[in-house]
Formats: structure tokens, sequence, C-alpha cells
């Protein structure tokens, strides 16, 4: 066969070329994860000195409904797994409107704090699109005031420049002091840890200490295609040159689809063509060649480094089509995405409330002063997300009711998934009263049984009123 003549439509070099394939499994984990802390919601509670606060739990509805809590929540969530860290800030707009906002985290925001308790300041960077365009927002803050920096391609623009009409309920002012005497800015950290440098906040992410081993899946993913293409069945068309002209030709013809047909064939041939007088290398027109590709051993070993991965990050793979046939299966299955989904929520209930405090400041219906000392409590509470039928959580509330170390309410409210405890408390209140209502019908009758006549009459009645109507057998 003459090298010269052989019309090959993917060479090596087009092989190795091939756009490497990328498995974000960091973007599959931040689903997960957001998806196991809020799959099942989320309810607040505002209280002042241990009973509903009916105006602070409003203001913060309107607040909720505005900046739409839910949807920023699973943004938030999605962030902190992906990346480590987030930093949301509370904004007032022109028209007062509390606006909770949030950094982009490809940009080295900062939050100085005091034992990682107390907010002081912070540098936020910031991604906002006006007129189609993307601007860059730096935002310094003190406990007093807010000093913005925007930027369009890296040149500093002053606000009032802005030839969009932005809405006024959307409108952040150059320079503000806000004056709340606390840090309107929250950060979240992924994972409880020490922080001792800008940089540690990305070692949060959960996909950060096994970085090394997604490296190594995607080297596998990228030989498995690269398999796949060298290893492709290969057709050898041995024709003379007589022979291709005219199969030329009718791809050049008027048939549309039959020249689709034969662009096709040819496009997965290898093509020799004869040199004239040339009897070629092979008494065969067309020779079919397959390989032995070694899938399994690249599918094997991906599986193993997803299994690594997932675990590594604090969660459990689960390969497609697995099936547990118990609870207790399932529970043991999914141990890893227990233990970290527990660890989480206990941190961002208390992380939330406090999110919601400032919000409740900055709307100037909370004293910050009171939050801290505990005169109003937010209880911001995630629903559990665990393995459970209905009749277990059912025994296991009615047990803490029992034992008197939780109120029929509360139980109630996660019984239903109800969105806040007042919801529950009408419930109970009605149940109550339904039931004393029954209590009190009964009670008179049996007293109009009894004055009707003597002890066996009350008690026949008693016994004709339980005893099914109808002739006997």
């Amino acid at each position: 066969m003459n090298k010269d003549n052989v019309i090959t439509p993917l060479s090596l070099n087009e092989i190795f070329k091939t756009p490497p394939m990328y498995h974000n499994v960091a973007a599959d984990i931040a689903e997960h994860a957001t998806s196991l802390l809020l799959g099942q919601g989320y309810s607040v509670d505002i209280l002042r000195n241990d009973e509903p606060d009916e105006e602070l739990y409003k203001t913060w509805e309107k607040i909720e409904r505005f900046n739409k809590f839910p949807q920023l929540l699973e943004r938030n969530e999605y962030d902190l797994s992906y990346w480590g860290f987030k930093i949301l800030t509370v904004d007032r707009t022109e028209t007062g409107q509390v606006l909770i906002m949030e950094n982009d985290p490809t940009y080295f925001s900062k939050v100085a704090t005091i034992q990682q308790i107390s907010e002081i300041e912070a540098v936020v960077y910031k991604r906002v699109y006006i007129d189609q365009s993307q601007w860059a927002v730096k935002e310094l803050w003190t406990t007093e005031k807010v000093v913005r920096t925007w930027y369009l391609d890296n040149k500093e623009v002053h606000i009032e420049e802005l030839e969009s009409e932005i809405p006024a309920e959307l409108k952040l002012p150059q320079e503000e002091y806000h004056n709340l005497g606390v840090l309107p800015v929250k950060l979240f950290l992924n994972k409880n840890r020490n922080i001792r440098n800008l940089r540690e906040y990305y070692e949060l992410a959960d996909t950060f200490t096994v970085k090394e081993q997604i490296r190594a899946l995607n080297l596998y993913a990228n030989q498995q295609v690269k398999e796949a293409l060298l290893n492709i069945t290969k057709v050898f068309g041995n024709f003379d040159a007589a022979t291709l002209k005219k199969i030329q030709k009718k791809i050049a013809g008027n048939n549309a689809m039959e020249g689709m047909e034969l662009n096709l064939l040819l496009s997965e041939l290898f093509i020799d063509v004869k040199n004239q007088g040339d009897t070629g290398t092979s008494s065969k027109m067309v020779e079919i060649l397959q390989a032995n590709p070694a899938f399994e051993k690249y599918i094997l070993a991906k599986e193993d480094a997803l299994r690594n991965i997932w675990r590594g990050a604090g969660y459990t793979y689960n390969v497609s089509g697995e099936q547990t046939n118990s609870n207790a299966e399932t529970l043991y299955a999914n141990a890893f995405d227990i233990r970290t989904t527990k660890k989480k929520k206990t941190t961002r209930q208390y992380d939330y409330a406090d999110l919601i405090a400032k919000c409740l400041v900055a709307s100037g219906k909370l004293d910050w002063e009171d939050y801290i000392n505990g005169t109003i409590q937010i209880i911001f509470n995630i629903k559990e997300n665990a393995v459970q039928t209905p009749n277990q959580i059912i025994d296991a509330e009615a047990k803490l009711i029992e034992l008197g170390i939780k109120s029929k309410a509360r139980a109630l409210m996660k019984i239903e998934q109800l969105p806040n405890l007042k919801q529950a408390e009408e419930w109970v209140e009605e149940a109550t009263e339904e039931q004393q209502a029954e209590a009190e019908a009964n009670y008179e009758m049996m007293a109009k049984v009894g004055a009707s006549g003597d002890k066996n009459t009350t008690n026949q009645a008693m016994t004709n009123s339980i005893e099914p109507k109808g002739d006997a057998a």
C-alpha cells in the first residue's frame, strides 16, 4: 500500500489533539451536598423574651420574599461546598430596602474577625451585570460605613457615570454611612476550621483534599476516549484512481441524499488509491479491521476513583442503579452523607440566624444588643433529611413529648413539616378545642342516659348505642 495515496479521515495527531474531557465532580458533590442539607427546607422563629414577636417576623418575611431567600440559600450552600467559603452582605438601597448580596468567590474577598466570632471589617468583591456589561464592585466595610468602587474592564468608574437607570429599590450609593454599630457582613465557612490566611478559605472546599484524585479521574476518562478513537473499527478501501473518481463524481451529483451517504462512507474509510498499473497489495477491494479495546480497566479505575473522591469529600458515592432493601441498609450506605450533613447543619443554623439578625438590624426594627444578650432569639431550623419512615418520626416525637422535653407544637411542626411554630401552635389549639367539645358532648349524652332510668337501663342504653343494628343471623 502506497502511503502517499492513503486518505485518512482521522490521523493520530488529530486523535491526541482531541479536547480533553473534564469531569467536574466538584460540581456534582456541591449539588449533592446542597440537596442533602436543604432538601426538606427550613423554618424561622423569632422570639422576644421567649414569646413570638409578630412584628419582627413580618419584617423578616418581607425581606425573605424580596431576596428570594430559599434560592439564595441554595446558591450559598453550593458555593460553600465548591469554593470553601462565601460572604453575604446586607445592603440598604435608596428606598430603604434590605438587599442581601453575594461575593464572587473567584475574587480574593476577606473578612477580619476577632476569634472568628465577631466580624469587624471586610473587603468584598462582587460581580454585577448592568447594561449587558460585567462590572466588578469592590466594597470596603466597617461597622459605620461602606465605600464602593466600580470597575469596568479594569477601569474605575463612578456610579454616577452609569448610563443605565437602575431601579431605586436596587440602587446602592457610592459611599454610605449605615451607622448600624455592627458589620452587616456575614462570613460563611464550609468547615469549622481556624483560618490563618486568606488562601485557606479555599482549602475548606469539600473536594480540596482530593484534588489529585480528581486529576487522576479525568486522566482515566481521557484515556478511555483515546482508547475508543484508536480502536475504532477501520474499513480499508482498495480502489484504483478511476473508481475513486467515479465515487467522487457521484457525491458531487444531483442526488443529495445519495451523496451524503457516500460522503459518510468515505469518512469512515481508509482509502488506498492505486497508481496506474499497480495491482495493490491485496486482492480484496474492501477489508475490515476490528480492534479489542480495553474499556473495562478504565471503567473500573474511574469507579474506584469516584468512590475515593466522594468519600474524601465526606459523602457517599452511589453507583447508578445501586439499591438498598431496608432503612437500616440505606442508613449504613449513606453514613458519610449523614455525618457530614449533620456537622454542616449545626454550624449553618447559627450562621443563618446571625444573617437574619443583621437583616433586621439593617431594617431598623432590631437593636443588635437585644440579639446579643438574648432578649431576641432567632431560631433557624434546617429540617431533617434523614432516612426515616413517617411512623418512625411520629414514634420518636411522641416519646419526646412523653418525656416532657418537647412541646406538642414543636413535635407537630416536624411531623407535618410546618413552616413555623405559630402555625403548629394553631393546629394544636384547634385539635384541643375539638377534643374538648367531643368530651363535653359525650358527657352530656351520658348524663341524659343516666337520668332516664336505673343502672340496668343505663347499661342497656350504652349497649344499644355501640351494637350494630339489624337481625341476628
